[in-house]
């Protein structure tokens, strides 16, 4: 029986993958509960009629979870799609372009929901940021030193 080495859906060098998708993870997490509850609660608390109530966000906080960890496997999936191996930088770029994304379909619920400019900015700041450090956790870990020697065996998948 042979071990499994890269996953079935993405194509990606599980080795790296899986470290790759927990750091992301663990960064999001961490990342999101200091951006929302610290930095943020005080805006969230002027617009009281637009969000769940603390208790009932507890309740869904599995959900909220298992949201994360699903993103961020997508986006460790789409990073190791276009991965060339070009080091810290190629992170970075994509996380740019990531968090851009990111960040422009937060700060557009300006458009639909009576939240302040300043809210829609630092969401889109927020996403950018969250984009950037997940394009460089990827970088970092998904690596493989080996590649471009002509000795890797999974260089990009």
């Amino acid at each position: 029986m042979t071990m499994m080495t890269h996953c079935p859906c993405t194509g990606a060098y599980l080795k790296r993958f899986i470290p790759a998708i927990l750091a992301g993870f663990v960064f999001v997490w961490l990342y999101e509960f200091a951006l929302h509850v610290g930095l943020l609660m005080d805006t969230y608390d002027t617009t009281p009629q637009l969000w769940r109530t603390i208790e009932d966000m507890e309740t869904k906080r599995g959900f909220s979870i298992l949201m994360q960890f699903l993103t961020v496997f997508v986006l460790a999936a789409i990073f190791v799609k276009g991965y060339q191996n070009k080091g810290l930088m190629e992170g970075v770029r994509f996380g740019v372009l990531l968090g851009a994304l990111l960040g422009l379909c937060c700060a557009a619920s300006y458009a639909w929901m009576p939240i302040s400019s300043t809210l829609a900015i630092a969401w889109f700041f927020g996403g950018l940021v969250k984009g950037i450090g997940l394009g460089v956790i990827f970088a970092l870990i998904y690596k493989d030193p080996k590649c471009g020697s002509g000795t890797g065996s999974c260089c990009a998948k």
